[in-house]
């Protein structure tokens, strides 16, 4: 009965040591396959945002941010104006933004566009043609 005692209890010890070098050795490999619930992972990867002015109206300020950010980030054309006919090309990382430009204040006018997926690798097209009063 002690010889029985003796080997299940090594046993048992022999099952919870294999037990947690298993766990060690396969949880990276689990964690590696995503496993959560929320679907697949966002690609990630730069993508390219063109911004074409086809409108007679001058932007002097372009402004983008993540969908879900409250506040727009910094001017994305520096010291430049985007006019009529050219086009400014931006680098974003893989996601969903929103884009506001704003002409000359004397002329106040806005142009928005919202929940723009812009694609590792790919390039997201958008072309001001019109503006709203107001800024």
């Amino acid at each position: 009965m002690l010889t029985h005692t003796i080997l299940t209890a090594r046993l048992s010890r022999c099952t919870r040591v294999s037990a947690a070098a298993l766990m060690v050795v396969l949880l990276p490999a689990l964690a590696a396959c995503g496993g959560d619930d929320d679907g697949p992972s966002a690609p990630s990867g730069t993508g390219t945002l063109r911004l074409s002015n086809a409108s007679e109206v001058s932007a002097w300020y372009v402004y983008v941010k993540a969908c879900n950010a409250s506040a727009w980030g910094a001017d994305r054309l520096g010291t430049s104006v985007l006019s009529h006919g050219e086009s400014a090309t931006l680098s974003l990382e893989s996601g969903c933004y929103d884009l506001r430009a704003l002409s000359d204040p004397d002329d106040n006018k806005s142009f928005e566009r919202r929940a723009l997926t812009v694609a590792a690798s790919g390039t997201t097209q958008v072309q001001i043609t019109d503006w709203a009063d107001g800024q």
